[in-house]
């Protein structure tokens, strides 16, 4: 059922494992050493929690309207310890002030 493309990313390779572990009478530790994932990989979950850099946006967008990212980063910045500019910006475009 799968295409011939090479699986690299943990995601695409828990899905497998999520697959064959379903279709077939296999557990989770077989199909990760068949697929070639290691179960700490399969079972971990990213711990980010945005919404103090969240908040912190919609304030000053809705009391600064017309200014850009920058301004709206920096003032990120000094409101939250953890506003890089990456993450900041990948925020403020998912939200789309």
């Amino acid at each position: 059922p799968r295409d011939n493309k090479k699986v690299v990313k943990p995601c695409e390779k828990r899905v497998l494992v999520k697959e064959l572990s379903a279709s077939e009478s296999v557990g989770i530790n077989r199909a990760c050493r068949v697929i070639g994932l290691q179960r700490s990989v399969y079972y971990y979950e990213s711990i980010k929690d945005d919404s103090e850099l969240i908040e912190a946006l919609k304030i000053k967008a809705e009391l600064h309207p017309t200014e850009g990212f920058w301004k709206a980063y920096t003032t990120a910045k000094k409101e939250t310890k953890s506003a890089a500019p990456t993450r900041t910006l990948k925020i403020y475009s998912y939200i789309r002030f």
